[in-house]
């Protein structure tokens, strides 16, 4: 499953936490009973260590290579990689429809 496909609506986005459950509760990205997810909760549950870890680092430096062409003038990423993915999703500014650009644009 993409990223883009389980993020298929605001109500399964969120923000500071990976996941949440029904109840409102953080939790788990790979949780079963899990509803929503923040992105790098999204790109847990999509792509679980045990599929590999090198296509779960690339999905992330495909993520991280599209918030720095949207915010060109950025500090160099570096190889701290999952911080910078969950801050920006839970910038009190980010919207949902923010998030699935960057998804999109990254083509994960």
């Amino acid at each position: 499953m993409k990223i883009n496909e389980l993020l298929s609506d605001k109500s399964k986005w969120t923000q500071h936490a990976y996941a949440r459950l029904p109840t409102g509760e953080p939790c788990a990205s790979s949780h079963p009973d899990a509803v929503s997810w923040c992105l790098l909760g999204a790109v847990n549950r999509c792509y679980p260590a045990d599929r590999g870890l090198e296509n779960r680092h690339e999905i992330e430096r495909r993520l991280r290579a599209a918030i720095q062409c949207q915010t060109l003038g950025t500090a160099d990423l570096g190889d701290e990689h999952s911080p910078y993915l969950h801050s920006w999703n839970d910038n009190t500014l980010r919207t949902f429809d923010e998030v699935l650009e960057l998804v999109e644009k990254a083509g994960v």
